[in-house]
């Protein structure tokens, strides 16, 4: 095929015969464009037909900035000359020299290893590597790219060809110590004030210096004179600043301008200061940062490690910690500082109330689940996979690993324990309600069912009755009133025994209980039955205890009023007391006591309802319940047999 083009191929065809090849030419028809790098329809030749204003931006007819050139907001607040609209930084410090999207080389890390490149010795780290503070990995720091026995982090010319350098990797040939130009193997006054006018051996040209090379009207070499007091520089003859036409004198010896509408004016100019970051604040005293510590803008004055704190939580946009690298915003403000203190991990709080990080808790996820510290209910405990939306994970199941327990046992043994303090209480309920069942009540308090009631409430003994005191009680008939005649022969037993005493009631004849040929003891009546004393054998014989006369039909016996229980009252036994006038008889309200007759044989029936009569007597007369079973028991009968005889009388 025949063609004429010479780009990118030759011999192809070439309809614009401007040399570039139809398949390669964006404007085959066009011979005065053939390339458009955004596509945008704009040749990039500036001197072609519609040129590109902006070559590397895609753009439109009448752009912003001319034809091909995006439509944009032409605000620029950070005074760096690139657009708000298309700048990639835009807090950039004014005054800061940038690329085409706004960036300058404090902003830009070109290897992402979190170290800006105007700070990055490194540049060209690999990725994920470890660095230090300088942006160096381990590696890097023992490589020497050019071999001149200087490792390349300190190496401030990488391409020396010879080993005669010095501590910065370079040689007389690359070296330029006062940066005048000349370097130092030409330069006969290495030592050359900066910006100073130099021969071609890098010394000062006085015949320059007394032009004024920069049109300010001031010329000729600099001098003052130092005041004594201020320490500021008076009488200042030339210029300063040869090279600037805005400035000339520097009464505070900076380096900064006084002329505060020239270049670089100090902001202090009677005060020595080295302040530079902030336009407003140059020359200035500082802690070493580059801010001024003495007007506010420094927020940490005396600190050169932190100057700013965006979210005003005291914690400074710096960081010291490498490991915070990949987990801070590009957006942050900020920079890494080795050693920077009180080092903010989160320098956009929204509120002051963080921890000792910086951070507040919607910025943080202890457990790491998810769920930030202020909405998680559980924040040291991950809700894992299949967790609630508050943060807590799902509760243990049954049969898992971990048992549930209730104040540290398991269930089942808390479940035990339970059941046997309820079957505690139900065996101690029912042994109290069948202990109340029962009825015994041996005291002699004022209970209601109490047999001594000291109420005042009539009672009875049987057909006996109680009545009201000062009533008059009947004669009490001796015990041989009150028994059943007794006859003469041998005692009741049972058919075969050997005769013994006689169980009828005290003052019965018959031989006494003692086995044959024993000593007649006692008569087994009650006290005031005839017979002998109720002492032991050989002991004196005592007052019987029978009333006076001792004989049945004796004269009848008037009780005194008695103290039974806390009331005095009178009772009469052996008739029935008649409800008075003017009072209707009570109801009885008495306990019964439950008595076991196991303890008496058969033919002790006779001799038991005597000694129950007996008591019952005595009962009437206040005598003591601990007298009454002495006295059962001196005169034969048991303890158990005393006790029920006892209780049988109660229930009269």
């Amino acid at each position: 095929m025949y063609g004429t083009s010479t780009d990118p191929l030759p011999g192809c065809p070439d309809s614009d015969l401007d040399g570039w090849a139809n398949t390669d030419d964006d404007f085959p028809l066009d011979p005065t464009q053939f390339l458009d790098y955004d596509g945008d329809g704009f040749g990039d030749n500036v001197s072609g037909n519609n040129a590109d204003a902006c070559p590397f931006q895609y753009g439109v007819m009448n752009g912003t900035d001319g034809n091909g050139c995006p439509l944009v907001n032409t605000d620029d607040l950070d005074g760096d000359g690139v657009y708000d609209d298309i700048d990639s930084c835009p807090g950039t410090i004014l005054g800061s020299v940038v690329d085409a999207t706004g960036c300058s080389n404090d902003q830009l890390d070109d290897d992402d290893d979190g170290i800006s490149n105007a700070d990055d010795i490194c540049p060209s780290t690999a990725p994920s590597a470890t660095v230090d503070s300088d942006g160096c990995s381990s590696e890097q720091l023992t490589q020497d790219t050019d071999g001149d026995g200087v490792f390349d982090p300190d190496d401030q010319c990488e391409d020396t060809t010879g080993t005669d350098v010095d501590a910065f990797g370079c040689d007389g040939f690359q070296r330029d110590t006062d940066g005048d130009g000349v370097v130092d193997n030409d330069d006969d006054c290495p030592d050359t004030q900066a910006g100073y006018p130099v021969d071609t051996v890098g010394c000062l040209d006085e015949d320059q210096l007394d032009q004024d090379l920069d049109g300010d009207g001031y010329s000729g070499n600099y001098t003052y004179t130092i005041d004594s007091e201020t320490g500021l520089r008076i009488d200042q003859i030339g210029d300063a600043f040869p090279l600037d036409g805005t400035q000339w004198f520097d009464q505070d010896g900076d380096g900064f301008g006084d002329n505060l509408n020239g270049n670089n004016a100090d902001f202090c100019p009677e005060e020595f200061g080295t302040s530079y970051l902030d336009s407003l604040e140059i020359g200035c005293f500082d802690d070493g940062d580059g801010w001024a510590d003495n007007w506010g803008r420094d927020k940490f004055p005396g600190d050169a490690t932190q100057w700013n704190d965006s979210d005003g939580d005291g914690y400074g946009d710096n960081w010291n910690n490498p490991e915070w690298n990949s987990s801070r915003d590009s957006d942050w403000p900020g920079e890494f500082v080795i050693d920077a203190l009180v080092p903010d991990k989160c320098p956009d709080s929204p509120t002051s109330n963080v921890d000792d990080e910086g951070c507040s808790k919607s910025e943080k996820d202890t457990d790491g689940d998810g769920v930030n510290d202020l909405l998680d209910n559980c924040p040291e405990d991950a809700k894992g996979n299949d967790g609630y939306e508050d943060g807590c994970p799902l509760p243990k199941q049954s049969g898992s690993d971990e048992e549930t327990t209730v104040f540290g046992m398991s269930i089942i043994a808390f479940s035990g324990l339970i059941g046997g303090l309820l079957l505690v209480l139900l065996i101690i309920g029912f042994v109290l309600r069948t202990l109340g069942n029962r009825g015994y009540d041996y005291d002699d308090d004022d209970d209601d069912d109490d047999f001594m009631d000291d109420d005042g409430d009539s009672f009875s003994f049987g057909n006996q009755s109680r009545s009201a005191p000062l009533a008059s009680l009947p004669s009490r008939a001796s015990p041989q009133s009150r028994s059943p005649p007794s006859s003469s022969g041998p005692s009741r037993g049972p058919p075969g025994a050997k005769t013994g005493p006689s169980r009828g009631p005290p003052g019965s004849s018959g031989p006494s209980r003692g086995p044959p040929g024993a000593k007649t003891g006692p008569s087994r009546g009650p006290p005031g039955s005839s017979g002998p004393s109720r002492g032991p054998p050989g002991a004196k014989t005592g007052p019987s205890r029978g009333p006076p006369g001792g004989a049945p039909g004796g004269p009848k016996r008037t009780s005194k009023p008695v103290s039974v229980g806390k009331k005095p009252v009178s009772s009469t036994f052996g008739e029935s007391s008649q409800p008075t006038a003017d009072k209707t008889q009570k109801k009885v309200r008495k306990a019964r006591i439950e008595v076991d007759m196991s303890h008496f044989e058969d033919w002790q029936v006779d001799d038991r309802e005597a000694a129950v009569d007996w008591v019952v007597a005595e009962l009437g007369d206040g005598e003591q319940e601990r007298t009454i079973l002495m006295q059962l028991q001196e005169t034969g009968w048991t303890a158990q047999q005393s006790r029920a005889i006892f209780d049988l009388a109660r229930n009269r």
